[in-house]
């Protein structure tokens, strides 16, 4: 509580005056805000109220502003934390603007509120990350308020290392293959997060997937998914699944009598396989000559 003297003083007609501070009749528009007793003026919440003196016939007021605000000023309105560092806090300054331009700092005075304890938590300022994601820090003082937003290891994005969005593989050539999964943050700095990060696979009897070692184990196609920060990645693994198949010879000319045999390609990603024996064939015409 915070209180203030004032001094009421009488005029008379022939010009002389008197302290009528402890003689006047004194009144407060809204007591919870502001109490008078014999000119002694005490603020107990933040608003305004109105002030009454009466003596005599005359009566005057004042009006009383308790921690009126213009305005709130933080010094950080953005904050990231890595769970990997040690330092995982961070000490806020809150500073109350006046209508009259002066300042305060009330940041142990003010509420702080955090939208999502599980992120980060705060006291008197202090914020401190608990856990992975976002939430909204909310510092509320007289009858304004701000905000900060808190990232705590939130990526900006996943970059599967030397990956896209498909992956081949095969049970008799590449049947294992580890990938490396970097997170770039919001503050711009990467770090590899492959062992940090949650890896699934959509079919796990075609592909087994674990702190991005992959493993095939029957043909198929099935996705690989790696999240991480609130971001994820989806790739999907084809096992001994052709890109594509290629002929060699697209069009050959023979003569009547004359044979020719044909090739074909099954394209695996970078590698291919011969499997003219294993398609089937089929003419669009059966006449001949």
């Amino acid at each position: 509580m915070v209180s203030d003297k004032v001094v009421l003083t009488a005029t008379y007609p022939d010009g002389t005056t008197r302290d009528v501070t402890t003689l006047a009749d004194w009144s407060s528009s809204n007591e919870k805000i502001a109490d008078v007793l014999k000119g002694t003026i005490t603020g107990y919440a933040a608003g305004s109220a109105v002030i009454t003196a009466k003596y005599g016939t005359k009566t005057v007021t004042i009006d009383v502003d308790v921690d009126r605000t213009s305005n709130l000023k933080i010094d950080q309105q953005k904050l990231f934390f890595k769970l990997s560092n040690t330092d995982r806090s961070k000490q806020l300054k809150l500073t109350a603007i006046y209508p009259d331009s002066s300042d305060s700092d009330v940041t142990n005075t003010a509420v702080w509120t955090s939208s999502n304890e599980k992120v980060a938590t705060v006291y008197k300022g202090q914020i401190t990350a608990v856990g992975q994601g976002t939430t909204t820090i909310k510092a509320s003082y007289s009858d304004k308020t701000v905000e900060v937003t808190v990232d705590v290891d939130t990526a900006r994005y996943l970059d599967v290392v030397d990956v896209q969005d498909k992956l081949a593989m095969s049970l008799t050539g590449t049947k294992e293959k580890e990938l490396t999964v970097n997170a770039e943050y919001v503050d711009g700095t990467t770090e590899n997060v492959t062992s940090k990060a949650t890896w699934t696979s959509s079919d796990e009897d075609i592909v087994y997937v674990s702190g991005g070692k992959l493993t095939a184990y029957k043909s198929g196609q099935a996705t690989v998914t790696v999240a991480y920060g609130g971001k994820t990645v989806k790739i999907t693994v084809s096992v001994d699944v052709p890109d594509k198949y290629e002929m060699q010879n697209k069009k050959k000319s023979i003569g009547v009598g004359d044979t020719f045999t044909a090739e074909v390609l099954a394209v695996y990603g970078d590698t291919s396989e011969v499997v003219t024996k294993d398609v089937e064939w089929s003419s669009s015409s059966n006449h001949y000559g």
